[in-house]
């Protein structure tokens, strides 16, 4: 679950929820209030990854820097389920769907709603805050609406309510 690698070891808040088959491994920082799921590899071997307060990181997603590139994810993120987030910052708020892979460098600020299998890499540019972004390649395809932001805001505090519902009951059956 946890590993020392080095003179690096993670640093975790209070009321985090850390599945036990999840991997958390030397420079990596955990805010107060976080959900590391089931699968989920965070590898802060080269460089350091930092995650926000409130946010939320799915099965299968693995989360690593390298190249210069640490990687930062911002408060009340939502990370989908089997994401790749390779050096990259994520901005508060922001909504990472399903199978997305962004790389090193690629900076999305705060509330984007990146959709489901987008590839994101540096070539995109300079992404504005509240983008919609999707495709591979993924492109703005313009500014999210009321309708997403609240979507992406209700996502996450269902997550902080997941997250509570196993801090509280989950329980290993023998």
């Amino acid at each position: 679950m946890l590993f020392k690698l080095g003179n690096n070891i993670p640093k975790i808040g209070e009321k985090v929820f850390i599945a036990d088959t999840a991997r958390i491994i030397g420079n990596v920082n955990i805010q107060d209030d976080v959900s590391i799921w089931y699968g989920v590899v965070l590898r802060g071997d080269i460089l350091h990854i930092e995650i926000g307060e409130g946010s939320n990181i799915q099965e299968g997603t693995t989360v690593h820097g390298e190249h210069n590139a640490d990687v930062v994810i911002g408060k009340n993120v939502t990370i989908g389920h089997n994401c790749l987030i390779h050096g990259a910052k994520i901005g508060d708020n922001s909504l990472i769907g399903m199978g997305t892979i962004i790389t090193d460098n690629v900076e999305i600020p705060k509330n984007c709603f990146v959709s489901s299998r987008a590839l994101v890499t540096s070539k995109i540019g300079k992404i504005e805050e509240g983008s919609f972004i999707k495709g591979n390649p993924a492109k703005v395809v313009g500014k999210i609406s009321e309708e997403q932001l609240k979507m992406m805001i209700a996502t996450c505090k269902s997550y902080q309510d997941k997250k509570d519902l196993f801090l509280e009951t989950l329980e290993e059956i023998k």
